[in-house]
């Protein structure tokens, strides 16, 4: 009878077992289902950054009509070869300049400018006379 006993826990076990291993089987048909289907989702969403990465860079403020301020990384700036003296910009102190001087017998005069200057003055002396009437604008 030990034999029956044995024969019958040991073949309740077993059962047990190949329940085990068919609950086990169907899990990991929706496990490799799901993983499919995640690795698909994911190659696609791969696709999809590179694809936005390709938009983001070959489009800038400076080749379309998106502003500056909407960018993630603003285009660098060229820099200047120069290398800094140290000093100010501008004059110097202690250089002579050079000023183009006034002669007693010019090449050209340019009496249009003469007239129209004269013209200006003697407009702006008479606004001056309506204001004071001690001047005379003749």
């Amino acid at each position: 009878m030990d034999k029956d006993i044995l024969i019958t826990t040991l073949l309740d076990r077993v059962q047990r077992c190949e329940d085990v291993i068919e609950k086990l089987r169907a899990e990991f048909r929706e496990v490799k289902a799901e993983n499919t289907l995640l690795r698909q989702e994911n190659e696609r969403l791969k696709q999809e950054i590179e694809r936005l990465k390709e938009k983001l860079i070959l489009k800038n403020s400076r080749n379309s009509s998106k502003p500056p301020s909407t960018e993630i990384h603003p285009p660098k700036r060229t820099q200047s070869l120069r290398k800094s003296s140290g000093r100010k910009p501008g004059g110097q102190a202690g250089h002579k300049g050079s000023t183009l001087e006034m002669v007693a017998d010019p090449d050209v005069i340019d009496k249009r400018t003469t007239i129209k200057n004269l013209q200006n003055v003697l407009a702006a002396l008479k606004v001056i006379a309506r204001n004071d009437p001690t001047l005379v604008v003749a």
